[in-house]
């Protein structure tokens, strides 16, 4: 089964430009260092090692 996973802040270390706010967004505007990465969040694509196409 695939499933998307999103992680934020305090999932992982965050990267400006590495998130789904990276078109430059007014979100991303306030997302920075300088916000404590308030508005940061990335989506992942898994998928499961049994699954076949």
């Amino acid at each position: 089964m695939s499933r998307i996973i999103q992680y934020t802040a305090d999932d992982e270390e965050p990267e400006c430009r590495n998130c789904d706010n990276q078109d430059g967004q007014k979100v991303c505007e306030n997302c920075g260092p300088e916000y404590g990465w308030a508005g940061y969040i990335r989506s992942d694509f898994e998928v499961d090692e049994n699954e076949t196409d």
